[in-house]
């Protein structure tokens, strides 16, 4: 969910997450009656929005919250009515319940990885690129979008194909097909 668009959810499930990614521009700690937080400032070029990490997840991704890290938050959304001299406001409160790396949400949440080829791909150097980072399981399907001038198909590769979304097969599938060929889909 894009930060500008964030909402609390429109009934009064206080289960449902929220997932939202951003940039850290800014944490802080703060104390409360539990122990400590970490407040962070998050942005995503739709907008900014503090995001409340509680020591226990916080002490888990030590490593992903520090200033100009990129994360992948799945979050508690809530409102509250905050007074202050010029009347009352309803303020979003957003509450981490699991921190990500972009590596880590890719693997978690990424559906399949489409690849889309021309009459010059190479089916040999696909494999070779593959090959390395197959897996079965909770790992992510592969399908191939074929084109050339008289035709085009879509293939899905079989599940002994599927591979784990590492940013190295990223890369060099990149490097081989162009990051425009290369797309993994979350839906």
């Amino acid at each position: 969910t894009p930060l500008a668009r964030l909402a609390p959810p429109a009934s009064d499930d206080g289960g449902k997450l929220t997932v939202i990614a951003g940039v850290i521009d800014a944490v802080r700690f703060q104390k409360t009656q539990q122990g400590r937080m970490l407040v962070l400032m998050l942005s995503d070029g739709t907008g900014s929005q503090e995001v409340t990490v509680y020591d226990e997840i916080a002490s888990r991704h030590r490593e992903l919250l520090r200033e100009d890290a990129v994360v992948v938050i799945e979050a508690k959304i809530r409102t509250f009515r905050r007074s202050n001299e010029e009347g009352e406001s309803i303020v979003l409160r957003v509450a981490a319940e699991r921190l990500y790396s972009v590596a880590t949400a890719r693997a978690r949440f990424a559906r399949s990885l489409e690849l889309s080829m021309n009459g010059e791909a190479n089916a040999h150097k696909l494999r070779q690129l593959l090959e390395p980072f197959r897996q079965a399981g909770d790992s992510c399907p592969v399908s191939i979008c074929y084109r050339n001038r008289e035709a085009s198909v879509d293939v899905w590769l079989g599940d002994d194909w599927r591979v784990v979304p590492d940013d190295k097969l990223i890369r060099s599938l990149n490097d081989w097909l162009s990051p425009e060929n290369v797309k993994f889909i979350y839906q």
